[in-house]
């Protein structure tokens, strides 16, 4: 395809030329995105929750600890720093390209080198060659980072979705199928490899111009100054995402872990369908807010107000339908999973709302910022989840996870106070956020009590706790006009 073309297809502004009209339209893509990969992945989730076992998840979850560690890292946190640069990106796109093709290749090596150790400190020798499989993603993602960057970038959410959702259906594809032929834990990571791949190579193609190793140090040192930082925030955020597998693991083998990732990845549906999406793009939108402290103070109130809305309806469903939720979707033998998961829930929302306020932060360029709330996240996070794990397994682990969550809330807001925008708003909503999603909770745990049957429940309590949730909330002055569906398009 001529450069020109491609160029012209990847950047083509859209008829709708505001740019709150082209987030919008982003975000529209990005939640069917998210919407689409969850739908698929819970399909296949359950499949294959029916045909391996409990320890095949908890091999396949160190494994993705030891890579997943790595490529937190190996960007440098240069995509951010494209994300968010003004003017013409080719140049920096090049010297970031070749700077994260170096990166991958170090980070390969030391995973390589590194599985046995990692491997056995969980008791788990197996998972070792596994590591080794999975450690090829690292390759992939080095060569496949820039170009997403840029369609991110670009607001081009549309091409980012096009990629999702084909590399997850080559994902669901060759995992399924080797599962029913017995590859175990191996049906696992040959799919996500190939998946990687499929995605990875949709996003060089679709990639607004094509790009090739080169560098400038002037270049490669603006990018670094705001990259680094932001690299070490998501090294952070890596370990509030992982440290929970490193530690339930390493205490109470790989059998427990696989029970605790399963309530884990069910807590994570709303982050991954709401969070996501909107980081997809936040970052973009915000940084060209910058200059308007005002815009982006109502652009920042208005997105918070909508994603936990959504994020706490979600969350209380999850929690208070947590039993036949699991018993039904993936049978009576996961149900050792259910009380970590109504925690968990707990974590979920706060984790979307703190999603959103480092993307603010970053777009103001308070890239240390964010890596300092993350480490602070992680400074109290560790001693809760030894506490926990060794008191209460497994639902100890999910309770302290729930309760540092609740406690850093107010260091994020603080944040957001000292960058200059104001937070007052935000916060006179919350208590009717509260207030809504206890009386929904309330009432849909007394209609537990009278309705027998877990798919019934499902279909009684649901829609109940919904409706109940929806009705206060909308009923709150102050929150009306942000929830309205006319507020979302216009």
């Amino acid at each position: 395809m001529p450069e020109v073309s491609r160029a012209r297809r990847a950047n083509a502004v859209p008829p709708e030329t505001s740019l709150s009209r082209q987030i919008r339209t982003g975000f529209g893509w990005s939640l069917g995105n998210m919407v689409a990969a969850r739908a698929i992945s819970l399909a296949s989730g359950v499949v294959l929750a029916r045909i391996l076992a409990p320890r095949d998840y908890g091999v396949f979850a160190i494994a993705l600890v030891a890579t997943d560690l790595l490529m937190s890292v190996n960007d440098a946190g240069l995509i951010a720093a494209i994300v968010r640069y003004p003017g013409d990106v080719r140049l920096p796109a090049q010297t970031a390209f070749t700077l994260t093709l170096a990166a991958s290749g170090v980070l390969y090596a030391l995973a390589f080198l590194a599985a046995p150790v990692f491997a056995n400190a969980f008791h788990a020798p197996d998972a070792a060659a596994v590591v080794r499989l999975l450690a090829v993603a690292i390759l992939i993602d080095g060569v496949s980072a820039v170009p997403s960057g840029l369609l991110t970038r670009g607001l081009r959410q549309d091409l980012r979705a096009l990629g999702d959702i084909s590399g997850l259906i080559v994902l669901v594809t060759v995992s399924t199928s080797l599962a029913f032929m017995g590859f175990g834990v191996w049906s696992l990571a040959w799919g996500r490899l190939a998946g990687n791949g499929a995605a990875a190579a949709l996003f060089i193609w679709l990639s607004p111009f094509r790009i090739w190793p080169g560098f400038s140090r002037s270049e490669a040192s603006k990018l670094l100054d705001f990259g680094l930082p932001m690299a070490g925030a998501s090294l952070v955020t890596f370990a509030l995402l992982n440290l929970h597998y490193v530690i339930v693991g390493g205490i109470l083998g790989p059998v427990e872990l696989g029970f605790y990732v399963l309530a884990f990845n069910l807590s994570s549906w709303p982050v991954g369908l709401l969070s996501q999406a909107a980081q997809r793009v936040s970052l973009a939108g915000f940084s060209r807010l910058v200059t308007d402290r005002d815009a982006l103070r109502r652009a920042f109130t208005k997105s918070t107000l909508l994603l936990l809305a959504a994020t706490v309806l979600a969350c209380l469903l999850l929690s208070i339908l947590a039993q036949p939720l699991v018993h039904v979707l993936y049978g009576s033998r996961w149900g050792h999973s259910v009380e970590a998961l109504r925690f968990l829930a707990v974590l979920a929302a706060v984790r979307v709302a703190a999603n959103l306020i480092q993307d603010l932060l970053a777009a103001l360029g308070r890239s240390r910022q964010v890596f300092g709330l993350q480490v602070s996240w992680v400074m109290l996070l560790v001693p809760a989840l030894f506490v926990g794990t060794h008191l209460g397994g497994i639902m100890g682990a999910s309770i302290g996870q729930a309760m540092v969550a609740v406690a850093v809330i107010p260091v994020f807001l603080l944040a957001v106070h000292h960058a200059g925008i104001g937070v007052q708003e935000l916060l006179t909503q919350l208590p009717w956020l509260a207030f809504a999603a206890a009386t929904a909770a309330t009432a849909g745990l007394l209609l537990m009590h009278v309705v027998s049957g877990e798919v019934t429940q499902l279909l009684a309590v649901g829609p109940l706790a919904t409706a109940i949730f929806s009705a206060i909330a909308m009923a709150a002055p102050g929150l009306r006009p942000t929830l309205h569906p006319r507020a979302w398009i216009t």
